[in-house]
């Protein structure tokens, strides 16, 4: 079937002008007008249904509200943009490798507290499933991003030791060998908290540096002695006491027992302790803070979250937290290795304000 013609405009000169038809085409000032109007009122449905899609209005009773959302969201992309501004002009004058790494390892670590931020902000049910710690899932938040110097990075215990049990890769701690230097008058000190009468570590370590550091063993669950450090039968606390025999002291008293001023490496192997040990760490000066920390970080140990119900809660709240006590020591994650017999656990190196 053969289709309409399309009528030309000699077909209208005979047609009386009120009834002819309307061109499609017509620009008359008037239609221009109703067409910008009727676009102006899309628009604005368009804005505010977007505005409906973005706002939580579980969190707004009155315009004001509105207006510090849209403020908020506003500084925060403006905040993202300096960001990677900042970051670019660290880059472009890094005087060598190592200081341009600083300035990614300031970056990734921004984003990651960015990350943890709306992991937060994130409902039970989205966070379903962070309610079992399996699949390692509280050590999927820990995300490195300080970069050691990898021509020098050490793994420790099985490494240097000599017996079959030294070799078993539930154990070894990494270790970045340049936050150990200092001058050549000063020897370095090492501080090994739990060994339950295990010295692997400490051998690996006077091993690996000779005479230049001296080494400190601590644990108030016995007595035990070994020729590669100095064991003392104490316990790290916040208060200085004695409970049912044993010996608890802070670190401040610690270091002031032992006469040492700084701590270069403090190593932590307490299976599940570490969370109070890290809350202890926040209640002394700056100046105490080790320089390096190897911790083996245990999520569901009975000695480190009594009270999780995987009924109500989630281990993104425990994972975030622990993150932050970190953080607020300006400590940042350097190494991550995952723990392939308990997917509770994971080893790390933390480094204080590299």
């Amino acid at each position: 079937m053969p289709f309409a013609r399309r009528p030309k405009d000699d077909d209208y000169e005979a047609v009386d002008k009120e009834t002819r038809p309307k061109r499609a085409s017509c620009s008359s000032g008037f239609l221009r007008a109703v067409l910008s109007k009727r676009y102006t009122i899309i628009g604005g449905f368009i804005t505010v249904a977007v505005m409906l899609l973005v706002i939580d209005f579980s969190k707004i009773s009155h315009i004001e509200d509105i207006l510090k959302l849209v403020q908020k969201e506003t500084e925060a992309a403006l905040s993202s943009e300096a960001l990677i501004g900042d970051t670019a002009k660290c880059i472009a004058k890094s005087g060598n490798f190592w200081d341009s790494e600083l300035c990614w390892s300031e970056f990734k670590h921004q984003q990651a507290l960015k990350i943890l931020d709306s992991m937060d902000a994130l409902s039970r049910e989205d966070t379903i499933g962070f309610a079992q710690r399996t699949h390692y899932a509280p050590h999927k938040l820990f995300l490195p991003t300080h970069q050691c110097n990898m021509l020098k990075l050490q793994r420790f215990a099985g490494h240097y030791a000599t017996t079959p049990e030294a070799q078993h890769p539930d154990g070894p701690k990494w270790m970045c060998p340049e936050y150990l230097a200092t001058p050549a008058d000063t020897k370095c000190v090492i501080f090994s908290v739990g060994s339950n009468g295990d010295f692997q570590f400490e051998e690996s370590m006077r091993a690996f540096v000779g005479d230049r550091c001296n080494i400190f063993t601590f644990d108030c669950t016995g007595n035990w002695t070994n020729p590669s450090t100095q064991f003392h039968p104490w316990c790290i606390s916040d208060e200085n006491k004695v409970d049912n025999g044993r010996i608890y002291k802070t670190l401040s008293k610690i270091m002031q027992d032992v006469n040492v001023p700084h701590i270069h490496l403090f190593k932590i192997d307490v299976e599940g302790y570490e969370f109070q040990t890290v809350k202890t760490l926040m209640q002394e000066p700056p100046e105490n803070l080790p320089r390096q920390i190897l911790m083996e970080v245990h999520f569901g140990s009975g000695m480190s979250h009594t009270g999780f119900d995987a009924e109500k809660d989630t281990w993104v709240k425990p994972a975030t937290e622990f993150y932050r006590n970190m953080d607020k020591m300006g400590y940042r994650i350097a190494v991550r290795e995952l723990n392939i017999y308990s997917d509770c656990c994971s080893e790390y190196v933390f480094v204080r304000n590299p």
